[in-house]
Formats: structure tokens, C-alpha cells, sequence
């Protein structure tokens, strides 16, 4: 492997846009609305944090594959 092959795998395919929409489509489909809350990368995962429901409000945290833009896993934070 070349050293621009190199680079170029450690490159992020998803970013913080693709991947804030990634969650917000994920979440749309059991959720109304859908506000988003931040994101951040971390060990070659976008966690990206929304607010859904209208009578309930919680909080729901997506982990998004970087360079695949599969979504790993999603947690529900309850409001304190």
C-alpha cells in the first residue's frame, strides 16, 4: 500500500453533516419532532445527540460509523 493510500484510508468518509442527517432520518421513522442537540467525533464514531417527542422530551444519542455512515448503536437519555 502506497503512502497516499494510507492517507486516504484515514480519511472520514461521513461527516458532521452526513451524519447528523444519517440520525435524523433513523429517528424520524419512530419519532416527531426531531431537534438536533450536537455531535462529536470519537474513536471512529460520530455520536450525534437529538431531542425527540412532543409531550415527553428525551434525549437520544446515535453512534455512527465514520467512514461507513452505519449507525452502531442508539441510547435514551431520560430528562432528570
Amino acid at each position: 500500500m502506497s503512502r497516499n493510500d494510507e492517507s486516504a484510508d484515514n480519511k472520514l468518509s461521513i461527516d458532521a453533516s452526513r451524519a447528523v442527517a444519517i440520525a435524523r432520518k433513523f429517528l424520524e421513522q419512530y419519532h416527531s419532532p426531531v431537534i438536533f442537540k450536537s455531535s462529536y467525533y470519537d474513536n471512529d464514531l460520530w455520536v450525534v445527540a437529538m431531542e425527540v417527542g412532543l409531550l415527553h422530551e428525551y434525549i437520544i444519542i446515535v453512534k455512527i460509523d465514520g467512514k461507513t455512515g452505519k449507525i452502531q448503536g442508539c441510547e435514551h437519555i431520560l430528562p432528570s
